[in-house]
Protein backbone atom coordinates (compact mmCIF):
# COMPACT_ATOMS: atom_id res chain seq x y z
CA UNK A 1 0.00 0.00 0.00
CA UNK A 2 1.10 3.44 -0.66
CA UNK A 3 1.87 5.98 2.24
CA UNK A 4 0.52 8.97 0.53
CA UNK A 5 -2.01 9.45 -2.34
CA UNK A 6 -3.06 12.70 -3.77
CA UNK A 7 -6.27 13.34 -5.72
CA UNK A 8 -5.50 16.09 -8.24
CA UNK A 9 -2.18 15.55 -9.94
CA UNK A 10 -1.35 19.94 -10.56
CA UNK A 11 1.57 22.50 -9.41
CA UNK A 12 0.73 21.92 -5.85
CA UNK A 13 0.69 18.23 -5.58
CA UNK A 14 3.72 17.97 -8.19
CA UNK A 15 5.43 20.67 -5.73
CA UNK A 16 4.57 18.89 -2.34
CA UNK A 17 5.33 15.20 -4.04
CA UNK A 18 8.86 16.73 -5.31
CA UNK A 19 9.82 17.94 -1.92
CA UNK A 20 9.06 15.05 -0.25
CA UNK A 21 11.23 13.04 -2.66
CA UNK A 22 14.26 14.87 -2.75
CA UNK A 23 13.98 15.40 1.16
CA UNK A 24 13.94 11.68 1.25
CA UNK A 25 10.37 11.55 3.78
CA UNK A 26 8.79 9.55 0.49
CA UNK A 27 10.04 7.58 -1.89
CA UNK A 28 8.92 7.93 -5.61
CA UNK A 29 6.91 4.02 -4.73
CA UNK A 30 5.35 5.15 -2.12
CA UNK A 31 3.29 7.73 -3.73
CA UNK A 32 -0.21 7.32 -6.15
CA UNK A 33 -1.36 10.63 -7.86
CA UNK A 34 -5.03 10.48 -9.73
CA UNK A 35 -5.36 13.27 -12.47
CA UNK A 36 -7.94 13.71 -15.12
CA UNK A 37 -5.85 14.53 -17.76
CA UNK A 38 -4.09 11.86 -18.91
CA UNK A 39 -0.67 14.36 -20.24
CA UNK A 40 -0.53 15.17 -16.89
CA UNK A 41 -0.48 11.88 -15.33
CA UNK A 42 2.67 11.04 -17.91
CA UNK A 43 4.59 14.15 -16.97
CA UNK A 44 3.86 13.20 -13.35
CA UNK A 45 5.10 9.52 -13.51
CA UNK A 46 8.34 10.69 -15.84
CA UNK A 47 9.71 13.34 -13.80
CA UNK A 48 8.37 12.02 -10.52
CA UNK A 49 8.74 8.48 -10.66
CA UNK A 50 5.34 8.06 -8.92
CA UNK A 51 2.65 5.81 -9.52
CA UNK A 52 -0.49 7.62 -11.46
CA UNK A 53 -4.05 7.11 -12.39
CA UNK A 54 -6.92 8.50 -13.92
CA UNK A 55 -9.43 7.10 -10.84
CA UNK A 56 -9.24 8.78 -7.37
CA UNK A 57 -10.36 5.13 -6.13
CA UNK A 58 -7.62 3.56 -6.75
CA UNK A 59 -5.67 6.73 -4.68
CA UNK A 60 -8.76 5.24 -2.16
CA UNK A 61 -7.67 1.80 -2.62
CA UNK A 62 -3.60 2.10 -2.72
CA UNK A 63 -3.16 4.47 0.06
CA UNK A 64 -3.61 5.19 3.66
CA UNK A 65 -3.20 8.64 3.49
CA UNK A 66 -4.89 11.07 0.81
CA UNK A 67 -4.31 14.78 0.32
CA UNK A 68 -6.80 16.44 -1.70
CA UNK A 69 -4.94 18.99 -4.45
CA UNK A 70 -8.14 19.95 -6.20
CA UNK A 71 -9.87 23.31 -6.76
CA UNK A 72 -12.03 24.39 -4.42
CA UNK A 73 -15.31 24.23 -6.89
CA UNK A 74 -14.48 20.59 -7.38
CA UNK A 75 -14.03 19.46 -3.85
CA UNK A 76 -17.96 18.41 -3.50
CA UNK A 77 -17.88 16.47 -6.36
CA UNK A 78 -14.82 14.69 -5.89
CA UNK A 79 -15.99 13.66 -2.14
CA UNK A 80 -19.02 12.26 -3.70
CA UNK A 81 -17.10 10.67 -5.93
CA UNK A 82 -15.04 8.46 -3.81
CA UNK A 83 -17.96 7.74 -0.59
CA UNK A 84 -18.96 4.48 -2.30
CA UNK A 85 -15.02 3.30 -1.93
CA UNK A 86 -14.77 4.23 1.39
CA UNK A 87 -18.04 3.08 2.65
CA UNK A 88 -18.53 2.53 6.29
CA UNK A 89 -14.99 3.26 7.47
CA UNK A 90 -13.27 6.70 6.56
CA UNK A 91 -11.54 6.09 9.54
CA UNK A 92 -9.34 3.93 8.14
CA UNK A 93 -7.57 7.22 6.12
CA UNK A 94 -5.88 9.94 6.92
CA UNK A 95 -7.32 13.17 5.26
CA UNK A 96 -5.25 16.15 4.10
CA UNK A 97 -6.68 19.25 2.26
CA UNK A 98 -4.99 21.93 0.51
CA UNK A 99 -8.26 23.10 -2.02
CA UNK A 100 -8.04 26.54 -0.95
CA UNK A 101 -10.58 28.62 1.22
CA UNK A 102 -12.44 24.94 1.89
CA UNK A 103 -11.91 24.19 5.45
CA UNK A 104 -12.48 20.49 4.98
CA UNK A 105 -11.28 18.76 8.72
CA UNK A 106 -11.24 15.03 9.13
CA UNK A 107 -14.66 15.70 10.58
CA UNK A 108 -16.36 17.22 7.86
CA UNK A 109 -14.53 14.67 5.48
CA UNK A 110 -16.14 11.62 7.72
CA UNK A 111 -19.51 13.27 8.18
CA UNK A 112 -19.99 13.59 4.16
CA UNK A 113 -18.75 10.55 3.52
CA UNK A 114 -21.15 8.96 6.05
CA UNK A 115 -23.83 10.93 4.75
CA UNK A 116 -22.95 10.03 1.11
CA UNK A 117 -23.08 6.17 1.81
CA UNK A 118 -26.16 6.44 3.43
CA UNK A 119 -27.54 8.30 0.76
CA UNK A 120 -25.89 5.76 -1.98
CA UNK A 121 -27.37 2.88 0.20
CA UNK A 122 -31.26 4.61 -0.35
CA UNK A 123 -30.37 4.79 -3.84
CA UNK A 124 -29.51 1.54 -4.30
CA UNK A 125 -32.61 0.11 -2.31
CA UNK A 126 -34.94 2.14 -4.51
CA UNK A 127 -33.40 1.09 -8.32
CA UNK A 128 -33.98 -2.48 -6.58
CA UNK A 129 -37.23 -2.11 -5.71
CA UNK A 130 -37.91 -0.74 -8.98
CA UNK A 131 -36.18 -3.45 -11.07
CA UNK A 132 -38.28 -5.66 -8.78
CA UNK A 133 -41.69 -3.62 -10.34
CA UNK A 134 -40.23 -3.66 -13.14
CA UNK A 135 -40.21 -7.80 -13.49
CA UNK A 136 -43.39 -8.64 -11.52
CA UNK A 137 -45.22 -5.53 -12.52
CA UNK A 138 -45.78 -4.12 -8.77
CA UNK A 139 -43.91 -4.11 -5.40
CA UNK A 140 -42.94 -6.47 -3.54
CA UNK A 141 -45.35 -7.45 -0.82
CA UNK A 142 -43.39 -4.89 2.36
CA UNK A 143 -44.98 -7.46 4.30
CA UNK A 144 -45.82 -10.63 3.67
CA UNK A 145 -48.31 -12.57 5.46
CA UNK A 146 -48.89 -16.11 6.01
CA UNK A 147 -52.42 -17.53 5.32
CA UNK A 148 -53.45 -16.67 9.18
CA UNK A 149 -52.59 -13.23 8.71
CA UNK A 150 -48.91 -13.36 10.43
CA UNK A 151 -46.27 -11.17 8.95
CA UNK A 152 -43.77 -13.89 7.17
CA UNK A 153 -41.60 -12.56 5.36
CA UNK A 154 -40.26 -8.84 4.53
CA UNK A 155 -39.32 -7.25 1.63
CA UNK A 156 -35.91 -6.67 2.20
CA UNK A 157 -35.60 -10.43 1.32
CA UNK A 158 -37.42 -10.40 -0.85
CA UNK A 159 -35.21 -8.07 -3.24
CA UNK A 160 -32.10 -9.58 -2.50
CA UNK A 161 -31.72 -10.61 -6.32
CA UNK A 162 -32.26 -7.25 -7.42
CA UNK A 163 -29.26 -5.84 -4.94
CA UNK A 164 -26.19 -8.07 -6.86
CA UNK A 165 -24.97 -11.66 -7.27
CA UNK A 166 -23.62 -11.74 -3.37
CA UNK A 167 -27.45 -10.63 -2.58
CA UNK A 168 -28.59 -13.41 -4.88
CA UNK A 169 -26.56 -16.29 -3.27
CA UNK A 170 -28.15 -15.30 0.13
CA UNK A 171 -31.59 -15.46 -1.23
CA UNK A 172 -31.21 -19.16 -2.66
CA UNK A 173 -30.55 -19.89 0.95
CA UNK A 174 -33.64 -18.32 1.92
CA UNK A 175 -36.52 -20.55 2.51
CA UNK A 176 -39.39 -19.23 2.08
CA UNK A 177 -41.49 -21.91 2.91
CA UNK A 178 -41.28 -21.08 6.57
CA UNK A 179 -41.20 -17.58 8.21
CA UNK A 180 -38.25 -15.50 8.71
CA UNK A 181 -37.52 -16.88 12.07
CA UNK A 182 -37.49 -20.36 11.31
CA UNK A 183 -34.53 -22.88 12.02
CA UNK A 184 -33.04 -22.46 8.24
CA UNK A 185 -33.77 -18.31 8.10
CA UNK A 186 -33.31 -17.06 11.59
CA UNK A 187 -29.26 -17.61 11.29
CA UNK A 188 -28.99 -15.54 8.03
CA UNK A 189 -29.71 -12.98 9.65
CA UNK A 190 -26.18 -12.43 10.81
CA UNK A 191 -25.22 -11.84 6.88
CA UNK A 192 -27.28 -8.62 6.44
CA UNK A 193 -25.84 -6.51 3.26
CA UNK A 194 -24.50 -3.46 4.48
CA UNK A 195 -26.50 -2.00 1.90
CA UNK A 196 -29.46 -2.22 4.97
CA UNK A 197 -26.97 -0.75 7.38
CA UNK A 198 -26.48 3.59 8.20
CA UNK A 199 -22.96 3.93 8.97
CA UNK A 200 -23.29 6.02 11.67
CA UNK A 201 -26.60 3.97 13.19
CA UNK A 202 -25.01 1.72 16.10
CA UNK A 203 -27.98 -0.91 16.10
CA UNK A 204 -26.95 -1.92 12.49
CA UNK A 205 -23.53 -3.09 14.29
CA UNK A 206 -25.08 -6.78 13.76
CA UNK A 207 -28.19 -7.43 11.94
CA UNK A 208 -30.99 -4.40 12.75
CA UNK A 209 -32.02 -2.73 10.07
CA UNK A 210 -31.23 1.03 9.28
CA UNK A 211 -33.92 1.26 6.52
CA UNK A 212 -37.67 0.85 6.60
CA UNK A 213 -40.27 0.70 4.04
CA UNK A 214 -42.92 3.22 3.92
CA UNK A 215 -46.15 0.74 4.40
CA UNK A 216 -50.12 1.34 3.86
CA UNK A 217 -50.79 -0.52 7.19
CA UNK A 218 -54.32 -1.69 5.71
CA UNK A 219 -52.98 -3.94 3.61
CA UNK A 220 -49.33 -4.54 4.49
CA UNK A 221 -47.97 -2.74 1.01
CA UNK A 222 -46.00 0.12 0.09
CA UNK A 223 -47.87 2.64 0.59
CA UNK A 224 -46.08 3.68 -2.83
CA UNK A 225 -48.19 0.72 -4.65
CA UNK A 226 -51.39 2.25 -6.00
CA UNK A 227 -54.31 0.43 -5.46
CA UNK A 228 -55.84 -2.20 -7.83
CA UNK A 229 -57.47 0.02 -10.79
CA UNK A 230 -61.36 -0.40 -10.71
CA UNK A 231 -64.17 0.76 -13.41
CA UNK A 232 -64.33 3.66 -12.13
CA UNK A 233 -60.41 4.31 -11.72
CA UNK A 234 -58.48 2.20 -14.42
CA UNK A 235 -55.22 4.34 -14.25
CA UNK A 236 -55.24 4.95 -9.89
CA UNK A 237 -52.35 6.64 -8.53
CA UNK A 238 -50.52 5.93 -5.41
CA UNK A 239 -51.81 8.08 -2.38
CA UNK A 240 -47.94 9.08 -1.69
CA UNK A 241 -44.38 8.83 -3.60
CA UNK A 242 -42.07 8.16 -0.67
CA UNK A 243 -40.41 4.29 -0.28
CA UNK A 244 -37.94 3.98 2.36
CA UNK A 245 -36.68 6.06 5.14
CA UNK A 246 -33.43 5.92 7.58
CA UNK A 247 -34.42 5.08 10.85
CA UNK A 248 -31.82 4.73 13.33
CA UNK A 249 -31.90 2.30 16.00
CA UNK A 250 -34.75 0.50 14.91
CA UNK A 251 -34.51 -2.54 16.72
CA UNK A 252 -35.58 -4.11 13.30
CA UNK A 253 -33.94 -7.06 12.22
CA UNK A 254 -33.61 -7.30 8.40
CA UNK A 255 -34.98 -10.08 7.70
CA UNK A 256 -38.16 -9.28 9.97
CA UNK A 257 -41.57 -8.09 8.03
CA UNK A 258 -41.99 -4.67 10.28
CA UNK A 259 -41.58 -1.37 8.37
CA UNK A 260 -43.38 2.33 9.54
CA UNK A 261 -46.91 1.94 9.40
CA UNK A 262 -49.29 4.56 7.19
CA UNK A 263 -53.24 4.91 6.73
CA UNK A 264 -53.87 4.28 10.54
CA UNK A 265 -53.15 3.35 14.09
CA UNK A 266 -49.76 1.46 14.86
CA UNK A 267 -50.20 -2.01 15.61
CA UNK A 268 -51.74 -3.74 12.88
CA UNK A 269 -49.05 -7.08 12.10
CA UNK A 270 -45.68 -5.87 10.91
CA UNK A 271 -46.28 -2.44 11.26
CA UNK A 272 -44.56 0.20 13.84
CA UNK A 273 -45.26 3.94 14.33
CA UNK A 274 -43.21 6.85 13.24
CA UNK A 275 -39.56 6.72 15.70
CA UNK A 276 -38.68 10.37 17.56
CA UNK A 277 -35.71 10.02 15.66
CA UNK A 278 -34.97 9.06 12.55
CA UNK A 279 -31.09 9.62 12.21
CA UNK A 280 -27.44 10.39 13.80
CA UNK A 281 -26.14 12.22 11.16
CA UNK A 282 -26.13 15.58 12.29
CA UNK A 283 -27.50 17.21 9.20
CA UNK A 284 -30.86 15.06 9.41
CA UNK A 285 -32.11 12.46 7.93
CA UNK A 286 -32.31 10.43 4.70
CA UNK A 287 -35.46 9.79 2.64
CA UNK A 288 -36.22 7.99 -0.95
CA UNK A 289 -38.97 8.49 -3.16
CA UNK A 290 -40.43 6.41 -6.25
CA UNK A 291 -37.72 8.06 -8.69
CA UNK A 292 -34.92 6.64 -6.97
CA UNK A 293 -34.02 10.42 -5.28
CA UNK A 294 -32.47 10.43 -2.06
CA UNK A 295 -33.03 13.58 0.03
CA UNK A 296 -32.00 14.85 3.30
CA UNK A 297 -34.38 16.34 6.10
CA UNK A 298 -34.21 17.46 9.61
CA UNK A 299 -36.33 15.56 12.17
CA UNK A 300 -39.18 18.00 11.59
CA UNK A 301 -39.01 18.16 8.05
CA UNK A 302 -39.39 14.37 7.66
CA UNK A 303 -42.48 14.60 10.00
CA UNK A 304 -43.80 17.51 8.02
CA UNK A 305 -43.64 15.31 5.34
CA UNK A 306 -45.01 12.22 6.23
CA UNK A 307 -48.09 13.52 8.24
CA UNK A 308 -49.35 14.57 4.96
CA UNK A 309 -48.27 10.76 3.28
CA UNK A 310 -50.26 9.29 6.44
CA UNK A 311 -53.23 11.65 6.52
CA UNK A 312 -53.35 10.49 2.19
CA UNK A 313 -53.10 6.75 3.10
CA UNK A 314 -55.39 6.91 5.66
CA UNK A 315 -57.82 8.68 3.21
CA UNK A 316 -57.33 6.27 0.17
CA UNK A 317 -58.00 3.41 2.66
CA UNK A 318 -61.62 4.62 3.34
CA UNK A 319 -64.26 2.77 1.54
CA UNK A 320 -65.64 4.71 -1.14
CA UNK A 321 -69.64 5.26 -1.09
CA UNK A 322 -70.26 3.28 -4.52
Amino acid sequence: MKKLGFIGGGNMAEALAHGLIVHKVFKPGDLIASDVAAARRTYLKRKLKISVTADNLEVIKHSRAILFAVKPQTIDDVLESIAGALGPNPKHHLFISIAAGVPIARRTIESYLLRQTCSQNLHKIAVALQNYHDEHGVYPPAIAYDGRGVPKHSWRVLILPQLGKDEEELYKRYRLDEPWDGPNNRPLADEMPRVYACPVDPGAMGSGASYLALVNAANGQFAAQPPAPTAATPNPTAPVDKLVIEVAESGIIWTEPRDVSLGQAAGSAGTTSLPARFSYHAEGSHLVDTDGESVLLTNDQVHAALEPADQAVAEANEPSDG
